[in-house]
């Protein structure tokens, strides 16, 4: 029994090192393109990094440290996710997230190159913080979380949003649905 459940979970942590290879990206980002599911993905990740303690393999921790960074890289001034593609606000708490990642891996990595990787890319001069989707809204299998959004931006001055966008309020297919997914719904050209 015992071997059995050393093998389920050699298979299962094998499996998951592969898809996190997949859906974290080389700056950090998931795959997706939501800060706020990238946010989910790193809770998970947190998760499962504390449950495993000192046994959890290297990949974890350096997962955790890339995913970390990206979410600290796109927060806005007031410490919240953008709210570009599927994004709300309240499903996770960022301050959180962070001080649990840097517990448990130390300093988190510095992304690279996110117009090369997940085209959410922040600008900050000064209390100025602006976030632009400039990129890829997914892998081309998984686009059901994408907007009509590309060059669209949220900007902050200090703790205060200056522009904002919509994220989304509706899953069910329907009209809501489908204007909140639409280019009339987001700050973009």
């Amino acid at each position: 029994f015992a071997d059995a459940l050393t093998g389920c979970a050699f298979d299962g942590l094998a499996l998951l090192e592969r898809e996190v290879a997949e859906q974290i990206l080389p700056d950090g980002a998931h795959y997706e393109g939501s800060a706020m599911y990238h946010a989910a993905c790193l809770a998970d990740l947190i998760d499962l990094r504390m449950l495993l303690g000192d046994g959890a393999p290297g990949w974890l921790g350096e997962a955790v440290s890339r995913a970390g960074a990206f979410l600290e890289g796109v927060l806005l001034g007031d410490g919240d996710i953008p709210l570009l593609g599927d994004a709300w606000r309240g499903e996770a708490e960022s301050g959180v997230l962070l001080a649990q990642a840097r517990a448990l891996v130390g300093r988190l990595a510095a992304p690279a190159a996110p117009e090369q990787a997940s085209g959410l890319v922040r600008l900050v001069r000064g209390p100025l913080r602006l976030v632009v989707r400039a990129g890829p809204h997914g892998p081309d299998h998984q686009l059901g979380h994408a907007h009509a959004d590309l060059l669209s931006f949220e900007l902050s001055h200090g703790a205060r949003r200056l522009v904002t966008d919509t994220g989304t309020g509706a899953y069910a297919p329907g009209p809501a649905r489908a204007y909140l997914r639409s280019t009339a719904a987001h700050n973009t050209l």
